[in-house]
């Protein structure tokens, strides 16, 4: 059973009142951004569950929504508001959906069937993908990702050593995190690519096997295959490692909810 706001996103979008507001001042602006959010909270609910899976799925509907609102609004100071959090290093306040409207119009139900994919109507390149997704996401951003390669239903990413990235001082090897956070970042890009569009994914399940400690001082580099699309789910293979991709450091089985499929 998913999250209530999912359940309900492909059939119709949430309702933002924001006539009383002038979007073009920074406090209008800091009110919409924060009205949209706390539309897209109850939006899409998930506070309280126990299931990661609900509230992962809750969380990513709260994000899409969100993203989606601020983009229809086309205001540039809420727009600009919305993207310093989302470039923060520390993860910001859960925040929500997004909804279409004019500046200082209230933002009304879509048309039955709609899709609250972010940005799935304008294709984009691979490449564009994979720089938005390092550089929008904030732990991303943190851990210093950078591209490695892409093609369709494939990705590449790459961590560079850092000191403040080391697990164990004693062995100066980078964190099993890191490891974790770049696998599941590889295999969202890897999906990315495979539908050509910015539309939202959460993670389902996600199996990393760890094979080896990685070598002391040496950056990490993951790739993706998303090997298989459905309507409403992608499954992904994936791999890392320091010097070689030949002797691996872990491998990843993941699956994840495909939140912007058609009904």
């Amino acid at each position: 059973m998913l999250a209530p706001g999912l359940a309900r996103a492909a059939e119709e979008s949430m309702a933002v009142q924001l006539g009383d507001l002038n979007v073009a001042t920074q406090s209008g602006a800091q009110s919409a951004l924060r009205r949209i959010r706390d539309a897209a909270d109850g939006f899409c609910g998930g506070h309280g569950v126990r299931s990661m899976q609900l509230a992962n799925a809750a969380a990513a509907c709260r994000a899409e929504m969100t993203d989606k609102a601020v983009a229809a609004l086309q205001a540039p100071r809420v727009t600009a508001l919305h993207c310093e959090d989302e470039a923060a290093p520390s993860p910001a306040p859960e925040r929500g959906p997004v909804a279409r409207g004019d500046a200082g119009s209230a933002l009304t139900p879509a048309r039955a069937g709609a899709s609250p994919s972010f940005m799935a109507e304008t294709p984009v390149s691979t490449t564009e993908i994979a720089e938005h997704m390092i550089r929008a996401v904030p732990h991303g951003a943190a851990l210093g990702m950078q591209v490695v390669s892409t093609s369709e239903a494939r990705g590449s990413l790459h961590v560079p050593f850092r000191e403040d990235l080391i697990g164990d001082p004693d062995t100066e090897v980078i964190a099993g995190g890191v490891v974790t956070a770049l696998l599941d970042h590889c295999c969202g890009l890897a999906i990315k690519s495979a539908r050509a569009d910015m539309s939202m994914t959460a993670t389902l399940d996600l199996r990393i096997d760890y094979l080896r400690p990685a070598k002391p001082r040496s950056g990490i580099t993951a790739e993706a295959h998303c090997y298989k699309l459905t309507r409403s789910i992608a499954f992904v293979r994936a791999q890392a490692w320091d010097e070689s991709a030949d002797d691996p450091v872990a491998t990843a089985q993941a699956a994840f909810m495909l939140t912007g499929a058609p009904a």
